[in-house]
């Protein structure tokens, strides 16, 4: 067995990204040291061990993007991803003591469940006995309205920059975190610059993990960020174009948003949508008994969130999407439509079988279609595999 692991579990939009890609950056020189970093090929990957920890009867987004729609495909699919996940330690080197996991699913998908944490710990208690949980948390007004982007790339046509989620009661769900982990197993920082140590992410999170590392190589920027324009096309090109088909993943539609929703953050850049001061600082109300109970619980004598709001307009603005922007999206998608229509042809298939034909588009989308402009599909369109590497 390994002498510890290290399960870093976001949250999301708290840099989590960053500490993924600094672990691949790293990866041998965290391997001289013994520390292990398990990762797959495309990260998100190892969100399949958030889905193998779920309730089979719970579904999400991943689940139907995965087409895992029965319990008895959830069974099978989970066997086959813990296995996978045994092939992969046991091929961990000996001279490792610390294996690090990574991925914000953890916190965003299982903290409401305590069984279904439990069922996590079990899965990492085969391999070892000792296993300390990593997690920054963003003050709640900021991370929903980091989310709003995500949420319209998955789809949402709501306008919606302030919306409570179960998740963000971080009391309750670190309370659950501690009561099947233990609560001297659960290290929470806050993701604001001014607190993290040397005002880095990295060095906090070396800090946080315990491991050795001297120098390490500074990973490239991973901001996601939309800008307004971008975060208003998207949301006007979900309302017509579905990222499910009767139940299906549509990857047509999905790839076709995300190229077009590239091509207009790279020309129209800048920061995304804001609510008012006063909505936020509204939001946050419902918060602070939840916080205050965080704060003496998990963060004695350290600072909790700031009370600073004034990143925030005085009043919220309602985006328009200028002209160019709007002809710009259009031409793209007469464009994308074209080029679909060829490679279709090209693979001899027709309009109509391709409707019902979804490995025949994953196909596409691996092929010359996905080289548009050097465009690459994201994990929000490709199907999570079961692998590890």
């Amino acid at each position: 067995m390994i002498n510890r692991i290290i399960l870093h579990i976001g949250t999301p939009k708290s840099g989590s990204t960053s500490i993924q890609e600094f672990l691949k950056a790293n990866k041998h020189h965290l391997q001289e040291s013994g520390t292990y970093y398990l990762h797959t090929k495309q990260q998100h990957y190892v969100r399949s061990l958030v889905i193998a920890s779920m309730n089979p009867s719970r579904n999400d987004y991943f689940t139907k993007n995965n087409e895992l729609y029965s319990q008895n495909d959830r069974e099978t699919w989970n066997a086959e991803v813990l296995n996978n996940f045994d092939l992969a330690m046991q091929q961990v080197p000996k001279s490792i003591h610390t294996l690090i996991l990574s991925c914000e699913g953890f916190f965003g998908q299982l903290s409401g469940c305590i069984e279904e944490l439990s069922t996590l710990k079990s899965i990492l208690s085969k391999y070892s006995e000792n296993i300390k949980v990593i997690v920054y948390l963003r003050r709640q007004d900021e991370m929903s309205v980091s989310l709003y982007s995500s949420k319209l790339r998955l789809g949402s046509t709501k306008r919606e920059l302030l919306s409570p989620k179960p998740s963000f009661d971080y009391y309750k769900n670190l309370c659950n975190w501690s009561a099947v982990f233990g609560r001297k197993s659960i290290k929470a920082r806050i993701f604001d610059k001014n607190q993290l140590s040397s005002y880095s992410l990295i060095d906090d999170f070396i800090k946080a993990a315990e491991i050795t590392l001297p120098n390490y190589d500074k990973p490239f920027s991973t901001n996601e960020t939309l800008s307004v324009i971008a975060q208003e096309v998207l949301r006007i090109l979900n309302l017509g174009f579905s990222n499910f088909l009767q139940h299906k993943p549509n990857r047509k539609n999905q790839i076709l948003k995300e190229y077009i929703t590239e091509v207009i953050n790279s020309e129209f850049s800048g920061s995304g949508l804001l609510p008012s001061r006063s909505e936020a600082e509204e939001f946050m109300k419902q918060y602070k008994e939840s916080n205050a109970k965080l704060h003496k619980e998990f963060f004695k004598g350290e600072t909790l969130f700031s009370d600073d709001y004034t990143n925030y307009p005085v009043n919220s603005i309602i985006p328009e999407i200028p002209e160019k922007a709007l002809s710009l999206a259009f031409s793209k998608i007469s464009e994308f439509e074209i080029i679909w229509r060829k490679q279709l042809l090209h693979y001899g298939v027709s309009l109509k079988e391709h409707q019902t034909n979804v490995d025949l588009t994953e196909l596409l989308l691996s092929s010359k279609l996905a080289y548009i402009e050097g465009y690459r599909p994201s994990h929000r369109i490709l199907p999570i595999r079961t692998g590890f590497v």
